[in-house]
């Protein structure tokens, strides 16, 4: 991830905190996302430094894939979810869906092909071939 889609998702954020009312924060945003029988859930990510970046848009990523998909939601509309994203000063929120595409964009990937490799039945990332 570069920082230009960092500063991309913060802009799309549909709230901010500080780090120093994060819990506060969080639990607020859960019951704003929620619905009148469950809480919203927060997926939680860091992203304040080069290779926590580049932990967010694949390691990260690919267990909020599979968490959507395991909770039996929809990656294009994941009802409730919500990205809790930290950065070395603040704390953003963005919506589930959109965090989704955009990092989805960024990898070049459809929603049908993240849901085939990192879903509940996902087969992985394709094996590499050639010479390493």
């Amino acid at each position: 991830m570069t920082p230009a889609l960092l500063k991309e998702l913060e802009d799309v954020a549909f709230g901010k905190a500080s780090l120093e009312r994060a819990n506060e924060a969080i639990a607020d945003m859960r019951e704003q996302r929620g619905t009148s029988s469950s809480e919203g859930l927060s997926y939680e990510v860091l992203a304040t430094d080069a290779a926590s970046l580049a932990k967010l848009e694949h390691q990260s990523f690919e267990k909020l894939v599979y968490f959507v998909d395991c909770r039996g939601l929809s990656l294009e509309k994941p009802a409730g979810i919500f990205v809790s994203l930290f950065t070395k000063d603040n704390l953003f929120f963005i919506d589930g869906a959109l965090f989704i595409q955009k990092i989805a964009a960024l990898r070049g990937l459809s929603l049908p092909e993240l849901k085939r490799r990192y879903g509940s039945q996902g087969t992985g990332a394709p094996l590499m071939l050639g010479p390493a």
